[in-house]
């Protein structure tokens, strides 16, 4: 089981809660010596759908990107995974982010 705790996230430069941006994701992507678009053929996926991931959940393309990265997708994304690591269905997590952009 997963424990995310203030020292994991301070070790990757982000603070609690925050879903990293999506530059800092590319940057450790390529930084591993690999391609968003390897990553996603690598698990059977189209190079473009990869690209979904920045902007909805797809649980398997996090878990990739994150292995690649080398650290838990719910360090990467904890907005998308609930408080036991497991991810928050794509719906509920629509209508929290929505609430987020209201209260923006």
């Amino acid at each position: 089981m997963l424990v995310m705790n203030h020292t994991t996230r301070a070790s990757v430069g982000d603070s609690p809660g925050d879903d990293w941006a999506w530059p800092k994701v590319k940057e450790r992507i390529e930084s591993s010596g690999t391609t968003l678009s390897a990553v996603a053929r690598a698990i059977s996926r189209s190079p473009s759908a990869a690209w979904q991931v920045k902007r909805k959940p797809i649980p398997t393309l996090q878990s990739a990107i994150a292995a690649a990265i080398g650290v838990p997708p719910q360090i990467i994304w904890p907005s998308r995974y609930d408080h036991r690591g497991h991810p928050v269905k794509r719906n509920q997590w629509l209508a929290t982010q929505a609430h987020k952009e209201r209260r923006a």
